[in-house]
């Protein structure tokens, strides 16, 4: 009798964890739907400057200096990386390169996610997976459909999203200077060269650090983080001219 209540004790909690672990993933999986159904292999507005650069592989012109060159306000090297790797067996197929923000924002979802098993007791409670669903909901909504069917911004999105929340967890990792201290920069930089906003890795990546090393009195970590951060802000910053679509401060001094 006893080893049929447990036997049914058992089957409900893998019931209950296979809906929960349904419910997560239902999100992500209706944004591969959603792309799927409304991706349009069309070239639109920031995209024809990646033109050029297509031009530019295809002949063998290309050059650093292209790909590190200013869009706007921002430094989008691995965004044009990333296009022309994809646009190459794709034949520059936008599409393409939605559906490939798509996979950078599933692994970005697995791994907060694994952050949260790692944080909370969902072990003995499958019920307490639906507390991640809210953050599921607000990863793969599809408020942002101006950059969840647009090629090449969401490479530039969603790259610098995938190096914000890869540098954090690093940084949660690593205990000293070690490996995964060395390879959370590695992730900063993708973020910064993928986004401007991504240049706000390194004060609040800072603030994790100190945080860390303040129980240990050790400002090794603090200091270098910063030295590495003025690294990657000086070459963003230099010859950055006013973006012609952007008013200059100016005139919004001029309002007031």
């Amino acid at each position: 009798m006893h080893s049929k209540l447990r036997a049914g004790i058992g089957s409900a909690s893998v019931f209950i964890l296979i809906i929960c672990s349904v419910a997560l993933i239902l999100p992500d999986l209706s944004l591969l739907y959603y792309i799927n159904t409304f991706g349009v292999n069309v070239i639109f507005w920031d995209e024809w400057a990646a033109v050029p650069l297509a031009e530019k592989a295809t002949n063998g012109t290309l050059s650093f200096s292209d790909l590190f060159a200013q869009q706007n306000e921002h430094r989008v090297l691995f965004p044009r990386v990333a296009s022309l790797a994809i646009g190459a067996p794709t034949g520059f197929n936008t599409v393409a390169e939605m559906f490939f923000g798509w996979v950078l924002a599933s692994v970005m979802g697995l791994l907060i996610f694994c952050i949260y098993l790692k944080k909370s007791s969902c072990g003995k409670d499958p019920k307490r997976l639906l507390l991640f669903l809210p953050v599921s909901l607000l990863l793969y909504s599809f408020r942002g459909t101006e950059i969840i069917l647009w090629g090449f911004p969401s490479l530039h999105y969603f790259l610098m999203l995938f190096g914000v929340v890869v540098t954090l967890i690093l940084l949660d990792v690593s205990k000293k200077i070690d490996v995964w201290f060395v390879l959370s920069f590695l992730s900063a930089i993708l973020a910064s060269f993928s986004f401007l906003f991504g240049l706000l890795v390194w004060p609040v990546g800072l603030l994790q650090v100190f945080s860390s090393s303040k129980r240990e009195r050790d400002l090794r970590k603090p200091t270098l983080w910063c030295f590495v951060s003025v690294l990657v802000f000086f070459p963003i910053s230099t010859n950055m001219s006013s973006p012609v679509i952007i008013p200059p401060f100016t005139l919004f001094c001029q309002t007031l």
